[in-house]
């Protein structure tokens, strides 16, 4: 058995089911392939750590400006 892709967790729907970052339009991960996760190293998502990269080229250096 393969082990469970693990995507980075985006948003919530009112009944707590959580939707990946690279799911568009948002809907809930079917946790008997997939999980979720909130900590960027442990992704394994290829698409969730391909946005995460351009998440942090976009980010990278705001926080020295501030």
């Amino acid at each position: 058995m393969h082990e469970k892709v693990r995507h980075f967790a985006s948003k919530v729907n009112d009944v707590g089911q959580v939707s990946a970052l690279c799911f568009d339009p948002p809907k809930p991960i079917r946790l008997s392939v997939a999980t979720w996760v909130l900590q960027a190293q442990h992704v394994t998502c290829r698409k969730c750590r391909k946005l995460l990269a351009e998440i942090d080229s976009i980010t990278d250096g705001q926080e020295e400006r501030k």
